[in-house]
Parts: C-alpha cells; structure tokens; sequence
C-alpha cells in the first residue's frame, strides 16, 4: 500500500467501516480483532478491497419495512484474520481520528 492507499483507508474507516471485536463462537473460543467496511456502493468496496489486497465483499438485501420500498443492499469486506488485522492497522492508525483509540487497543492486543 502506499501512502495515498493508507490514508484513504483510514478515512474510510474511520467513516464508513468499524474496528472492534468478534464475539467468540463455538468454532472459535476467543474474541478477535474485526475491521470491517460497509456501504451502498459497491465500487466503493471493491476499491477498499483492491488497498486492502483481501478480504471477500459480501452483499446484504435489507427487507427491513424501515427501510425505504426499494432499499439498496449493503456491500461489506470484513477482515478478521489476526495478522491480516494487524498489518492493516500497524499501516492506518497513524492517519485514523475517530477511530485511533480502539485501533491502539487492538494493536497492543495482537502485538
């Protein structure tokens, strides 16, 4: 990624996605770090993806009746693999603003 590529996706997630943790689940008994990016559009994904260089774009039909009558389906790239999340975060967290104070905690929790 270059510079340009880590700032965007700071931005990114900073607007767009979240950082945080994974409940644990019967395959997996402990929490792990998530980042995720969500939104209608979905260039804007796979351009999140192609920085990224992982991660697999999943799609979500809303058929919530609060939604509008012709809801748009949400795209998201997660990523939960504990390396993967920590490389991405060891290159954004410089350039994160919302999300600083949670990226540093992952940081230290995967370091």
């Amino acid at each position: 990624m270059t510079l340009a590529d880590d700032v965007w996706l700071a931005c990114a997630i900073d607007c767009e996605g979240s950082i945080g943790w994974m409940s644990p689940t019967k395959y997996y008994s402990k929490k792990r770090p998530l980042i995720q990016i969500v939104n209608t559009e979905r260039l804007f994904i796979q351009s999140a993806q192609k920085i990224l260089g992982c991660g697999n774009i999943t799609v979500q039909n809303r058929k919530d009746p609060r939604w509008k009558s012709t809801p748009l389906p949400l795209y998201a790239i997660r990523i939960s693999n504990r390396k993967k999340v920590k490389d991405i975060l060891i290159r954004i967290t410089p350039h994160l603003i919302i999300k600083k104070k949670i990226a540093e905690e992952i940081l230290a929790y995967v370091t």
